[in-house]
């Protein structure tokens, strides 16, 4: 994936800012010229998104028109922000849907899983955009052979690549360079650091023996949580197991008259009842949470009212989720026997989560049952667009809502452009250039 991220992203940068080689070759057409003011407020709205979206998508990314972008970041930029910071800003829209295709090439590369048909398709779109970029960039003059690069022709052997070894997650250099970079960290000797070197790299051999051949010790002696294990202030409700709460958790919790009806009105579209009914049921008290994760490698989510004044300046924002409900079909089919409801896609703060348990009534049809985990919602007003299939934003949320905790899927980030706000979704099923650190050396 170097391929793409250190040669085909920097080589396409350089064409639309005019930089190195291009910089003395004025385009004949200039339809994909970022204008210098355009180029720097990208590079504004790139560096500002670091506060928006959470450290577990990406690091801290730098100003792109300042720094120079390692692979890891060339990765996340152009899939997730560049459809956002680019788009309506070059003076022809069909570089635009050039860089797209080129986006879909990328994601349809780093899938976990491929088939023989996706991959013939992948052949086929990227035949598709190396001929574009000769007739848009290239555009068959000798003055622009510099744009011709190997690179651009090295693109038509990747789908024979995959072919010959599988998706290309299994084989790139991302772990090797991770690896090679912790190496690096562990030289504390300038006057021996190979000796220095060579002793790490004994030590973390004898460590996974130790791990592999002693699993049940290993297990009680780590300081590190595993994922499916429960940290002391960590707890999990019945028929919620997937979904961890973490402190801070408030014990007393009395939510004001309006929250109480807006829960009210969460049970009584469950039940199918009066919400004035349903108050009744419910408990005085609650108790409120500010984090969760989720199981299985999951996302881990701070709701807004997990972090404090001081704090929210130094803390990425991890409050943005996305959840799915059903909503009404508007298009029904002539079949009555048909559902008239959908799965859709939503986008939303979560300021907290409660837990209570609703009274029994025989009357109302609704039994006794365990506790329910409610999270309050602000949702975003996105017109039921998915992230992960199209350009999705928002500049206004709707009015505060409280929703079923498994109805959460994920973490979301975003990244802001003038008074939009355009969500980033990585939950598709595309492997990441983000990894999770051995902890033999930590352990």
């Amino acid at each position: 994936m170097h391929l793409f991220f250190e040669n085909i992203c920097p080589l396409l940068r350089d064409h639309w800012i005019g930089a190195r080689k291009f910089k003395d070759k004025p385009p004949a057409d200039p339809g994909y010229r970022l204008a210098p003011h355009i180029w720097e407020d990208i590079g504004h709205e790139t560096a500002d998104a670091y506060k928006i979206i959470p450290s577990d998508f990406v690091g801290a990314m730098p100003d792109i028109t300042k720094s120079k972008y390692k692979a890891e970041y060339w990765s996340f930029w152009i899939i997730y922000l560049a459809p956002a910071l680019l788009h309506g800003r070059f003076p022809n829209d069909r570089y635009y849907k050039h860089l797209l295709l080129l986006i879909k090439i990328i994601k349809k590369c780093i899938q976990f899983k491929i088939t023989s048909q996706e991959l013939e398709e992948l052949r086929q779109s990227i035949i598709q955009w190396v001929e574009q970029y000769e007739r848009l960039y290239y555009k068959y003059n000798e003055g622009n052979l510099p744009a011709c690069t190997f690179n651009v022709h090295a693109m038509l052997h990747i789908a024979d690549y995959i072919k010959q070894a599988g998706p290309v997650w299994t084989t790139w250099a991302f772990p090797m360079e991770r690896y090679c970079g912790k190496l690096g960290e562990r030289i504390t000797s300038r006057l021996h650091p190979y000796a220095t070197l060579s002793h790490f790299v004994k030590r973390t051999a004898q460590l996974s023996q130790l791990k592999v051949r002693y699993s049940r010790v290993w297990t009680h002696l780590s300081i590190c949580v595993v994922d499916n294990q429960l940290a002391k202030y960590e707890v999990i409700f019945d028929g919620y197991e997937d979904y961890v709460l973490r402190p801070p958790r408030h014990l007393g919790y009395i939510p004001e008259p309006i929250v109480m009806r807006k829960i009210a009105q969460y049970f009584a579209a469950v039940y199918q009842c009066s919400h004035t009914r349903i108050s009744t049921l419910l408990p005085y008290s609650m108790v409120r949470w500010g984090k969760v994760r989720i199981q299985n490698a999951g996302d881990k989510i701070w709701t807004s009212s997990a972090v404090s004044g001081e704090q929210a300046a130094n803390v990425r924002d991890s409050s943005f989720v996305c959840y799915e409900l059903l909503v009404k079909n508007n298009h029904r089919s002539k079949k009555k026997s048909e559902p008239t409801e959908i799965q859709q896609v939503f986008y939303g703060q979560i300021h907290y989560i409660i837990s209570l348990k609703l009274s029994s009534c025989a009357e109302l049809n609704i039994p006794d049952t365990p506790c329910s985990l409610l999270a309050r919602i602000s949702p975003c007003i996105t017109n039921g667009k998915d992230a992960t299939e199209s350009l999705t934003s928002y500049n206004r949320t709707s009015t505060e809502i409280f929703i079923d905790l498994r109805t959460i899927n994920c973490v979301v980030g975003r990244v802001q452009r003038g008074r939009d706000w355009y969500i980033i979704d990585r939950s598709g099923g595309i492997a990441r250039t983000v990894f999770i650190e051995p902890n033999l050396d930590e352990e």
